[in-house]
């Protein structure tokens, strides 16, 4: 399976990174060291991208050995969905970096914006030195080529409101909503809710909350666009009575 790209957030960082899915989430915590500065030892993994967020790995959990063992992929991430990682030390290198976290938060808001970005021991100038978030110099480019090829789908397959669909050759239903689902990512590209014919959803047409439509729970699914296919899509009936 090839590497997928993650958002990779904690509560100081942020950034898009490349993930061999294959690896066991042990060696995905070494490998997100670096990005957030959080010692393996204490990284809790939460995967968002689905109807809810997983924690899928916490090193406090009587079975995080187990855990630990599972690959990436065995969790089903999606491409450019979010991995949320929580320091469960309650200190951080990057935090040590800058004398505090909450203080850097503080004295970000009690100097002036030119002064803060100009300072060399911050969690700006880490992430500015990392190329995290904003500074990574290939995000924006990729989060682009996301929206235009989700647009691009909608456009060419001339998806709209209220026709019928086929989700990837098999499961059939209604478009019934076009647009972004900052809940499942952040990237700005649309997505397509559909009500299904049958109960092999998700949800009721709500993700996190938040309803997008309406429908019964588990007729609900929303999928890339890319993975939609309008036209004529009967309901399927069974013969056998």
């Amino acid at each position: 399976m090839p590497d997928i790209s993650l958002f990779i957030t904690s509560d100081a960082t942020s950034g898009e990174r490349r993930i061999d899915p294959s690896l066991t989430l042990e060696q995905v915590t070494q490998k997100l060291e670096s990005v957030t500065g959080i010692s393996p030892a204490y990284q809790k993994l939460t995967l968002y991208g689905g109807p809810q967020p997983t924690v899928i790995y916490d090193p406090t959990a009587s079975d995080a050995s187990v855990t630990g063992s599972k690959t990436l992929e065995s969790f089903n991430p999606q491409h450019l969905a979010r991995l949320h990682v929580t320091d469960t030390s309650g200190k951080t290198s990057v935090a040590e970096l800058v004398g505090g976290g909450q203080d850097d938060i503080e004295s970000r808001y009690q100097m002036p914006q030119t002064e803060y970005e100009s300072k060399s021991d911050t969690v700006l100038d880490w992430k500015r030195k990392n190329q995290l978030g904003r500074f990574d110099p290939s995000a924006k480019d990729r989060l682009d080529k996301a929206v235009v090829e989700a647009e691009e789908a909608i456009e060419s397959k001339d998806i709209k409101l209220g026709l019928r669909c086929e989700i990837n050759g098999s499961k059939r239903g209604v478009v019934r909503y076009i647009g972004e689902i900052p809940e499942i990512t952040d990237s700005g590209a649309p997505w397509i809710g559909v009500e299904l014919d049958e109960p092999l959803g998700k949800n009721d047409g709500s993700v996190k909350g938040k309803r997008y439509f309406q429908c019964k729970e588990n007729f609900g699914s929303f999928v890339k666009p890319q993975a939609v296919e309008v036209g004529d899509f009967p309901e399927e009936f069974d013969d056998e009575i």
